[in-house]
């Protein structure tokens, strides 16, 4: 998979579409922190599989799916949510 397809992949699992190319972006700069001593340090294929596994995750929580409030919140653009490193968030909380 090339790095672009992994970017895009990732994009393609979490569930809002908003803001293709900032979000494009920011997925690039969650690979980079996975992959340094700030979060990771892990493999690339790693950080992506992790990405993966954390928007399909996020996608089937009750905080993806509201259409409004969760917990006082809505569900944030793509580009927020990789931007601060959301996927590192504790999973329970997106269920509660």
């Amino acid at each position: 998979m090339t790095h672009e397809d992994s970017l895009l992949a990732i994009y393609q699992e979490y569930p809002s579409k908003i803001g293709r190319r900032k979000a494009l972006q920011s997925i690039e700069r969650a690979i980079k922190r996975l992959t340094s001593p700030e979060e990771g340090p892990m493999p690339a294929d790693q950080a992506v599989l992790g990405l993966i596994a954390a928007c399909r995750a996020f996608a089937a929580s009750p905080a993806a799916k509201c259409n409004g409030l969760f917990n006082g919140y809505y569900p944030p653009h793509p580009t927020t949510w990789f931007n601060q490193s959301r996927y590192l968030d504790d999973r329970e909380a997106w269920h509660n």
